[in-house]
């Protein structure tokens, strides 16, 4: 039997679990990992959630209101700010359908969406979810507009900056327009490359392409990357893939895929490791 219902949808990730069994060994990384699970579902627990399921080095838990949903985010970060495990954090508040212990539909969708663009140490939350913070409790930082699959329209992200002192909610009203990230810099071997609302577009591969790099390593058209609506896009249309490595660390990889670029890091046309000419730096500012 399904039922309808509005929660808050809440998706946590390890971001640093592949290093982390090769730094410490299977074992070691199984049981930090599952200590770290565990102490996650203790405190989703104590702030009135539920856990819907295990997702691997992850999670999925609900709540029935967003103020919740925020501050066991919260709590979780700040358990692990100096250990291990690193998580990225997703949020958004919306109708679900339960189903045999289950949720699905768009918040899910979304938060499960969020939880994957979020570096390490980073909680991002949905618009809705964000209009229901009540006022005096959350830093909200907005930061773009993100493509959501199936979604006709991006939707609003926010940063919860969870760090600072936390004094008032900050977040932008329906009506004012979101921030977007301006302008991004593509810097290679052999120049410079800045795309923006004027140069919308970079294609990037062995020949015939903006950005040629003359490699067997790289397709003749490996990637392309695209100003749209504020976001910057990178479309692999390669045979080898592309990886994005943030400057946190997290890494990326991608084939025949569409994925968005944010913050700073190293776009390397292949798998890592690649040799450093097939490597470009990128920075939003």
């Amino acid at each position: 039997m399904s039922t309808s219902q509005v929660r808050a949808v809440l998706f946590a990730d390890t971001r640093n679990s592949t290093k982390l069994y090769v730094d410490i060994g299977n074992d070691a990384a199984a049981a930090t990992v599952g200590e770290s699970m565990a102490r996650c579902e203790l405190l989703i627990g104590r702030a009135g959630g539920s856990v819907i399921k295990r997702l691997g080095d992850g999670l999925m838990a609900s709540f029935n209101d967003a103020a919740s949903a925020v501050s066991s985010a919260v709590a979780i970060q700040q358990l692990h700010q100096t250990g291990l495990i690193h998580l990225g954090i997703g949020i958004q508040s919306g109708e679900v359908i339960l189903r045999e212990a289950d949720l699905f539909g768009d918040a899910c969708n979304e938060a499960a969406r969020l939880c994957s663009l979020a570096l390490p140490d980073e909680i991002l939350i949905g618009r809705d979810l964000a209009e229901k913070l009540p006022a005096g409790g959350f830093v909200l930082q907005s930061i773009d507009k993100f493509k959501i699959k199936g979604k006709d329209r991006p939707i609003d992200v926010f940063r919860v900056e969870w760090e600072v002192v936390l004094e008032r909610t900050a977040y932008v009203p329906a009506g004012e327009a979101v921030r977007t990230t301006p302008q991004l810099r593509i810097t290679a071997r052999d120049g410079e490359f800045v795309i923006d609302r004027s140069r919308p577009r970079l294609t990037i591969g062995r020949q015939d392409c903006d950005l040629v790099i003359a490699n067997q390593a790289v397709s003749r058209r490996h990637a392309v990357i695209q100003w749209s609506d504020g976001r910057f896009i990178l479309s692999d249309q390669s045979t080898n893939g592309t990886t994005i490595r943030y400057a946190s660390g997290q890494e990326n990889f991608i084939r025949r895929e569409d994925t968005d670029i944010v913050g700073a890091g190293i776009i390397a046309l292949g798998p890592v490791p690649v040799l450093n000419a097939l490597c470009l730096r990128f920075e939003c500012f």
